[in-house]
């Protein structure tokens, strides 16, 4: 059904929950800049290690290519420990740095490589439970103390990313290259996974996107949303089962051309949308197609028919045949338009919210039981009202009358003229489609009454009250009228 695409907002956005940047504070640790008051330790090495233990007392010269622990004992670092190798009195090869001090790093660990007192090479970092991260995990390349190169981030934090991973290339702390970040079980968007590019943290370039349900995106993407041109299919759990989208996005949104075709399971099955979309919505141009027949091409916006269009229903529908061509507002037929119905009947006019309203032209076709008749005039929520002028055709029992005047709710109602076939003229007044009121009735030339004619009072189509007939060979009727007979004389009223 046309009604459910114009009525559809289709929006998808990119869950950018899991393009969270994580820095961690490693900067380089220079002992022979700074009196930190270490205390050495001699304790069993933490892993195997094939250099020698370090001197008692720490000296940068001297702890080079040796083994050794030490406590910082001075504040902010007052408690962190480091058990490792050595170089010129900087952490240098295998090592395990614990952050013990009271500070927003308290009960986080490395375990893995350095270089010139940075994390560097592959190592483990775990976060404490007191921290932002508290129970996260990473175990990767590092680089001068960030992440960089391939690795693994775990969520194991209580928050909303609980279980969810992240599983491939880094660069300088931040994910970059490709990538899966998968989300747990547990997480607010359990079942979901991103497999494709990153570019500083954020989701860019080409990619696939699966949710829990079974929604899937494959395309292009900017700043963690679907951007420039990608395929989306909606999954099994969605009302829109099987439905697919083609075509252009910005900013996680369907924008530009594209082509939305409805699941078989759905609603509209088969139906299918090819245009223009603006913000999700089919916008600007389209063509809507039904798999029973009916069919839309013309201007749109905000997913309704809005300007200048064709509409032609299709064989599954009430309206089975029939043809608009005009104006749309909103959805509905407003303004001026042509419709063609099935039975070759034709309107010509003005409508206003997908009715006829204002003026207009009703030509009734061959397969009408009013076949030929034609009514022309002031239409108001689809009947005739106000100002018209109807004429009955060739095959009709009234073939050839015409009316010229007042309408109101589909009848004759108020002043008007009824011109009969016969030449015969009636003019006055009507109510509800009969003589009622003041009225003249003149017979024609082709009448057995040729020459005859009434001035008075009428009800429901008979002479009816006070009035005045002239015949054609002079004599007058003046009086009271009763069911088109005379009854008795009366002061007629004046013409």
């Amino acid at each position: 059904m046309l009604r459910n695409l114009f009525l559809l907002s289709i929006t998808f956005l990119l869950l950018s929950g899991c393009g969270n940047t994580v820095k961690i504070n490693s900067s380089k640790l220079d002992l022979g800049q700074v009196n930190l008051g270490l205390e050495s330790k001699s304790e069993k090495k933490v892993f195997k290690s094939y250099l020698p233990d370090c001197p008692k007392e720490y000296n940068k010269r001297t702890w080079t290519d040796c083994y050794g622990i030490r406590i910082f004992k001075v504040s902010p670092v007052t408690g962190d420990r480091y058990e490792g190798e050595w170089k010129n009195g900087l952490f240098n090869g295998l090592g395990i740095f614990y952050y013990r001090a009271n500070n927003k790093f308290k009960g986080d660990r490395y375990e893995g490589e350095w270089k010139q007192g940075r994390f560097h090479g592959v190592g483990t970092y775990f976060y404490g439970a007191e921290t932002k991260f508290k129970g996260d995990k990473y175990i990767g390349e590092w680089r001068d103390g960030l992440f960089d190169g391939r690795g693994t981030y775990y969520h194991l934090a209580q928050n909303e990313l609980i279980g969810s991973t992240y599983v491939g290339q880094l660069k300088r702390g931040l994910k970059n290259g490709i990538g899966v970040y998968t989300f747990g079980p547990r997480s607010k968007y359990s079942g979901d996974k991103y497999q494709g590019d990153w570019v500083l943290g954020r989701k860019e370039g080409s990619g696939r996107y699966t949710s829990g349900s079974g929604d899937i995106y494959k395309g292009t993407v900017l700043n963690d949303k679907p951007h420039g041109k990608g395929e989306f299919v909606y999954g099994p759990k969605s009302i829109l089962a099987g439905s697919t989208y083609v075509g252009g996005y910005k900013d996680g949104k369907f924008n530009g051309y594209g082509v939305f075709t409805f699941g078989p399971n759905t609603d509209s099955a088969g139906d299918k949308y090819d245009g223009q979309w603006i913000g999700g919505k089919p916008n600007v141009k389209g063509k809507y197609i039904s798999i029973n027949g009916t069919t839309y091409v013309g201007e749109i916006k905000d997913g309704k028919p809005h300007g200048r269009g064709k509409y032609k229903w299709g064989s599954g529908s009430q309206f089975s045949g029939d043809t608009y061509l005009g104006q749309f507002v909103n959805g509905k037929k407003t303004g001026r338009g042509s419709y063609k119905y099935a039975n070759g009947d034709s309107y010509t006019g003005w409508f206003l919210n997908g009715k006829k309203h204002g003026i207009g032209k009703y030509m009734f076709g061959s397969r009408s039981k009013f076949s030929g008749d034609v009514y022309e005039g002031e239409y108001e929520h689809d009947k005739y009202s106000g100002k018209g002028k109807y004429i009955f055709g060739s095959k009709s029992r009234f073939a050839g009358d015409v009316y010229h005047g007042e309408w109101e709710n589909m009848r004759p109602n108020g002043l008007g003229k009824y011109s009969y076939s016969n030449g015969n003229v009636y003019v006055g007044r009507f109510h509800k489609g009969r003589k009622n009121g003041l009225g003249t009735f003149t017979w024609g030339v082709k009448s057995r009454f040729s020459g005859n004619k009434y001035f008075g009072e009428w009800k429901n189509d008979r002479k009816n009250g006070q009035g005045k007939q002239t015949y054609r060979n002079g004599k007058i009727e003046e009086g009271i009228w009763v069911n088109n007979k005379f009854k008795y004389s009366r002061q007629p009223p004046t013409p």
